[in-house]
């Protein structure tokens, strides 16, 4: 990468410039909390979103799925595919999840882990501190579900301390992918961008690093910190459904430069052969994927964007 890419890092970088966090906790008695307190176990969730209308998205090993998790998974219309079963719940049956859209919607806000723990949901949320007026007046909106609790809005800091359940249960795996540039919409420089999160429909949105040309529906956070759509077909290889499965993302850093972009992702270790597998499927080789690194997330020390190695 150029100079630019070292400015971002030294003073830039995901954590630095998104640098508040919103922690919120629900228990209003969903089918999916009454579970988890009645069997005291914990769920791994993440957020998705249409144009629309947001859901959550919990997964779960068939090692856990004793007789009554895989009655109240069926039950439920779970999806079962290479070994995971997938429970997708839509605002337009559980209206109370098109608050954390209203939240999605907020400029610079990106979904972070979210969970369900003996009975309550867990939403974490990290953003930028110019925004957090705005998330305070919808906090206190009359549109908040009445469950919703507060439990931490403040600066940013390293998640890893309190989800070490998750990272030890769920081994999470950070894969490098590079692609072709299949947009080139940002060729003056170099540029980096985190995707906000799971959109199912239309346009992903994301926070650019560093500003850039012709951004589509820019909205100006702080200097040349920018959101903007993200139009990179390639991404539906890694958002997109193959065979039948989405993959719970929980972080996506690009680098970004004339003809290439390098993809930083976090996903759950139950995912990796999917992810592999679309990766080395025909329908996406037109993007010309290259994995480059595979490594636990545990052993991860940099929060910061992959760099593009020349060839």
């Amino acid at each position: 990468m150029s100079s630019n890419n070292d400015e971002l890092s030294s003073g830039r970088s995901p954590v630095d410039a998104l640098d508040m966090e919103l922690v919120l906790s629900n228990s209003s008695s969903f089918p999916i909390e009454d579970f988890s307190k009645r069997y005291e176990i914990k769920i791994p969730c993440v957020i998705t979103k249409n144009k629309d209308s947001a859901g959550m998205m919990y997964y779960f090993y068939e090692g856990s799925a004793d007789r009554d998790l895989g009655i109240f998974l069926k039950t439920y219309g779970a999806r079962y595919e290479d070994r995971i079963y997938t429970l997708y719940a839509s605002s337009s049956k559980y209206g109370e999840y098109n608050f954390l859209k209203n939240i999605w919607d907020i400029p610079s806000v990106v979904p972070d882990i979210s969970y369900v723990s003996e009975g309550v949901h867990y939403f974490h949320f990290r953003f930028h501190n110019s925004v957090s007026d705005q998330i305070s007046d919808l906090l206190i909106s009359p549109n908040r579900p009445k469950d919703l609790v507060i439990e931490r809005m403040a600066k940013y800091y390293d998640i890893r301390n309190s989800i070490s359940w998750f990272i030890e249960t769920y081994r999470p795996y950070v894969f490098e992918v590079l692609f072709r540039n299949d947009r080139n919409y940002v060729i003056d420089k170099d540029i980096n961008i985190e995707v906000k999160g799971i959109t199912t429909s239309g346009k992903s949105r994301g926070i650019f690093y560093g500003g850039g040309t012709n951004i589509q529906n820019a909205v100006q956070i702080d200097g040349e910190l920018v959101e903007g759509d993200v139009e990179f077909e390639f991404l539906d290889s890694i958002y997109g459904k193959y065979n039948g499965v989405r993959i719970p993302v929980y972080s996506n850093l690009l680098s970004v430069d004339h003809s290439r972009v390098c993809s930083r992702i976090i996903i759950p270790e139950m995912y990796k052969r999917n992810l592999i597998s679309r990766l080395g499927s025909e329908k996406y080789k037109v993007y010309e994927p290259e994995i480059r690194r595979v490594e636990l997330y545990e052993n991860i020390t940099e929060c910061d964007f992959p760099e593009i190695t020349e060839n």
